[in-house]
């Protein structure tokens, strides 16, 4: 019966002492700045690709404009010849 009870009183100690604990006040405050890094980063990640997009664009109309240039020249060449 003894037996029993220190058994059953070791368990308990064993159950309570590895539950789940609490965060610490600075534990839940770094917690905090590291979720608002991580939200700033992924903003700034939004821009870049934004960013990237206009200037894939960008590109994309200039090297129009330069096929179109160089068609015109190579006509004018043409023309003095």
């Amino acid at each position: 019966m003894i037996k029993k009870v220190l058994f059953g009183a070791l368990v308990l100690l064993f159950i309570v002492g590895c539950g789940p604990k609490q965060a610490t006040d600075e534990q839940i405050s770094e917690l905090q700045e590291k979720k608002q890094s991580v939200e700033t980063l992924n903003t700034e990640i939004k821009n870049f690709e934004q960013q990237k997009q206009d200037l894939q664009t960008q590109k994309a109309e200039k090297e129009k404009t330069l096929q179109e240039l160089q068609k015109q020249k190579a006509d004018l060449e043409k023309k003095l010849k």
